[in-house]
């Protein structure tokens, strides 16, 4: 629904909240004369196959799902009105769980092309998405002053309907699981037997207040490009909010950030041609779709240098996996969120083939046999000479460099013997939960004329079995 049609819907929402009041109250009309539509004892009575008539009983009524945040209470609203000759009363059936609670609003008694026109123009307004939400808690804000509300429980009193009379059900939720969700609930009218029954059901998806890819994989990087500065950036948005405040930093033993090589830069937030751009994508099916809508967002910059702010740290050569850490000032309950950065870093040291991506893999072995690789190294870099780093090697596995071997002019070879002893690892590694096998790699020191030593990480994979 455009912007026009919203507003033409709230204008007219506030003339039938007036006629409606207006009329029911102070002029006494609603109900035919006497002898129009039946004599007022017809009008008491109630027969099993009478129904109140649902401007929708699914909702929402298109195929976006209600998005709502979690633990957060989500409403929807279902309009109806009776256009029996008599009366309809209705009681609570069942409901899809204890979180989802069931009233009902009426109106008063009115002439039935008011209560139909309210059911069918009002509710068509109040079932917008985000852009309707003003006008949508407009229009039932401005319907509860002429409404009567009453709470609607299983083995409770039932609620009447009187004819011509129009209201709405409201069913509330609360998303306390993220993903999908359908709630629901069932009313009986006038006998919870035999009576007619209504189902009313509701779609909806329960979102993290801020949401983003839980993995960024920045690629491969020149130890040259890393000298100028390598600019990348993650995208964080929410479904649910307007707007949000974000904070981000790397995780790093460091507690002084001029000591990383990754620079984090202030969040800026994405245009509104960038966020239909970023809902577009989420929403196009692929393996990194996280569908919803996008209110707001937000890109983080990330400079990657060969050498951080420190004058001392440099970027390690081969693949890396480092942790960017998320918070919210708006949301000080909410866990930290992390998004994970994994890229290689090549240049001044080349690791294994391109295959490999600097990784070496040991695969699946007994641990009391123990297992052994080799890697192959090579660089182009006149005069470089490397060594093993074994205060930061991973405890479980021994390294042992060859000597060099010249190819041509400039280039040399090494072999990188890498050697699991029996019975030196157990289990699957890496793992983070345990600090023996949560950096699980070889580091070298690579030192060229006229340059500082650079540390060369090389990942290693794989499972220690029992047997």
């Amino acid at each position: 629904m455009k912007d026009l049609q919203w507003f033409s819907a709230v204008v007219a929402l506030a003339v039938v909240v007036f006629v409606v009041v207006f009329t029911g109250q102070f002029l006494g009309v609603g109900n035919p004369p006497s002898g129009s539509r039946g004599t007022e004892p017809e009008r008491n009575k109630t027969r099993n196959d009478q129904e109140i008539t649902f401007l929708y009983r699914s909702l929402p009524h298109s195929e976006t799902p209600f998005e709502v945040e979690h633990h957060d209470l989500g409403q929807a609203s279902f309009f109806f009105v009776n256009q029996n000759d008599s009366r309809v009363v209705v009681g609570l059936e069942r409901s899809s769980c204890k979180c989802t609670e069931a009233e009902i609003y009426l109106l008063p008694a009115a002439p039935r092309w008011i209560n139909a026109w309210m059911a069918q123009h009002v509710g068509l307004a109040t079932q917008g998405g985000f852009p309707l939400a003003v006008a949508r808690r407009a229009a039932e804000l401005a319907l509860q002053q002429a409404a009567e509300r009453h709470e609607l429980k299983r083995d409770k009193e039932m609620v009447e309907v009187p004819a011509d009379a129009g209201g709405w059900v409201r069913l509330a939720w609360k998303g306390d699981r993220l993903g999908s969700m359908t709630q629901y609930a069932t009313l009986f009218m006038n006998n919870i037997l035999v009576g007619r029954k209504v189902t009313l059901d509701i779609r909806s998806f329960i979102h993290e207040p801020i949401r983003y890819r839980p993995v960024e994989n920045l690629g491969v990087l020149r130890e040259n490009d890393l000298a100028k500065g390598v600019q990348r950036e993650v995208v964080v948005w929410s479904s649910t909010r307007p707007s949000f405040r974000v904070q981000a930093r790397m995780d790093s033993l460091r507690t002084d950030a001029k000591a990383d090589p990754i620079e984090v830069g202030q969040p800026i937030a994405l245009t509104a041609a960038e966020r239909a751009e970023l809902q577009r994508a989420n929403n196009t099916p692929s393996e990194f779709a996280q569908p919803g809508v996008v209110l707001s967002a937000y890109r983080i910059p990330l400079t990657l240098r060969s050498l951080a702010a420190d004058g001392k740290t440099p970027f390690p050569i081969g693949p890396f996996r480092r942790k960017l850490l998320l918070t919210s000032p708006d949301l000080p309950t909410m866990e930290t969120g992390a998004i994970t950065l994994s890229g290689q870093v090549r240049g001044l040291v080349e690791i294994g083939s391109e295959d490999s991506q600097g990784m070496v893999t040991f695969g699946s072995f007994p641990s009391k046999r123990g297992r052994s690789e080799v890697v192959s190294l090579s660089s182009d870099v006149a005069g470089i000479h490397l060594a093993v780093d074994s205060s930061r090697t991973a405890p479980f596995l021994q390294a042992t460099l060859g000597e060099p071997q010249k190819v041509g002019e400039r280039r040399q070879l090494w072999k990188l013997r890498l050697e699991i002893k029996p019975g030196a690892a157990i289990g699957a590694f890496p793992r983070r939960e345990d600090p023996r096998y949560e950096d699980s790699a070889v580091y070298l020191l690579a030192t060229a004329p006229g340059q500082p030593p650079r540390p060369i990480r090389i990942a290693v994979q794989g499972t220690a079995t029992g047997s």
